[in-house]
C-alpha cells in the first residue's frame, strides 16, 4: 500500500539508498507545497493543472512498484522511479511504462546518477538527475520570500549532504571563478578580517565557489577570495596560522574537528545596503543562517542586496 509523505519519518526509515533519496526529494516537494513542485514540473517539461496534489511513497501496484507518487485528483499522476547509480533496469521500466500506459495523463519520472539521459530511455519517460534535482531545489530557495524559507533552506542542505554520501558525488572543489557565498557574518567577518580563515561546522556543505563575503550589521561590504580547497575534518591546533586565533578566540579548543576556508585577497565592495522583504513587506535579513550565492559581477556592481 502506498504511504503518504506525511507519515514518513523526515529522516528516512527505508533501508535501499534510493528509497531515502527519493523520500528525501519528495520531503522537500511536501515542505515547499505547489509552487516548488510546479518548479520541479517545469524544469522536467511535464505539466500540472492546478489542484491540489497528493504525495505518496513506494506505491504498490499490481505488477511494479515505483519509489514515488505524484497524484492530483486523478486529472494527472506523475510515478517516480530512483536509481543511486545508472539507468539499466528495462524489465522495470517496462512494468512502469504499463501504468503510464493504463490511464490517460499518467506521467514517468526518472533520477538518476547518469551525467546525461540515458539513450535506453524513452522520450516518453521524463528524467533528471540527482545534480539537477539539488540545483533546482537550490535555485528556488535563492529566493527569501518563498514561503518555509528557512525550513526549506536548511532541508536543502540536508538533502545535499545526504546526496553526498549516498550517490558519491564529486568531492573535488572545482571552483567556480564567477560565484561568490554569501554568509552570516557577525562574528565571521571580524576572524576573515583579522586571521584570514573562515571556519565552520565539519562537512557544511557549499557550492563551489571562488570567493566568499559577509553580510554584516545589515550590510556586505568586503569581499574575500577562496585560497585553495576548503579544508574538511581540520584540527585547528595542527594550523600554525590559527594558534593566536585559539589564544585570543578559542582558547577552550579541544580538538574539535570543523571545516576551514583560507581566504585571501580581501577586497572593499560596496558597501551593499540590505534591502530584503518577507512576503508580507517587512524588512527581514538577507541570510538566515544558509548560505546564499551571487556572481562576481554583481556584487562589484550592486548598492542593495536586491541587485545581487
Amino acid at each position: 500500500m502506498a504511504r503518504n509523505i506525511s507519515e514518513v519519518s523526515i529522516f528516512g526509515e527505508y533501508k535501499q539508498p534510493e528509497n531515502r533519496l527519493t523520500a528525501a526529494f519528495l520531503q522537500l516537494l511536501k515542505i515547499g507545497g505547489e509552487p516548488l513542485i510546479r518548479e520541479v514540473a517545469h524544469r522536467i517539461g511535464f505539466s500540472i493543472p492546478s489542484s491540489e496534489i497528493d504525495i505518496f511513497t513506494q506505491v504498490k501496484e499490481e505488477a511494479s512498484v515505483p519509489d514515488g507518487q505524484l497524484e492530483c485528483n486523478f486529472s494527472f499522476c506523475l510515478y517516480i522511479e530512483s536509481k543511486v547509480g545508472k539507468f539499466a533496469d528495462m524489465q522495470q521500466l517496462s512494468n512502469h511504462l504499463k501504468l503510464v500506459h493504463a490511464e490517460r495523463n499518467h506521467n514517468l519520472l526518472y533520477i538518476t546518477g547518469d551525467d546525461n539521459r540515458p539513450t535506453s530511455l524513452p522520450r516518453e519517460c521524463h528524467w533528471m538527475n540527482w545534480d539537477s534535482s539539488l540545483a533546482v531545489f537550490r535555485g528556488y530557495v535563492a529566493d527569501t520570500k518563498v514561503d518555509n524559507y528557512e525550513l526549506l533552506s536548511f532541508m536543502v542542505d540536508q538533502y545535499e549532504t545526504l546526496l553526498t554520501n549516498t550517490v558519491n558525488r564529486r568531492s573535488k572543489w572545482t571552483p567556480d571563478k564567477e560565484k561568490v557565498i554569501v554568509l552570516a557574518g557577525s562574528q565571521a567577518e571580524g576572524i576573515a578580517i583579522e586571521y584570514g580563515y573562515y571556519i565552520c561546522q565539519n562537512h557544511r556543505q557549499f557550492q563551489n565557489a571562488a570567493y566568499l563575503t559577509f553580510y554584516r550589521d545589515n550590510r556586505i561590504s568586503l569581499l574575500f577570495r577562496i585560497d585553495g580547497d576548503p579544508m574538511d575534518d581540520s584540527d585547528l591546533r595542527q594550523i600554525d596560522s590559527l594558534s593566536n586565533f585559539l589564544i585570543a578566540e578559542r582558547p577552550d579548543y579541544d580538538g574539535e574537528r570543523q571545516k576551514v576556508f583560507k581566504l585571501t585577497d580581501r577586497e572593499e565592495i560596496g558597501p551593499i545596503q540590505n534591502d530584503s522583504q518577507d512576503k508580507n513587506g517587512n524588512p527581514c535579513p538577507f541570510t538566515y543562517g544558509q548560505p546564499r550565492y551571487t556572481t562576481l559581477e554583481r556584487i562589484r556592481k550592486a548598492k542593495l542586496t536586491s541587485d545581487l
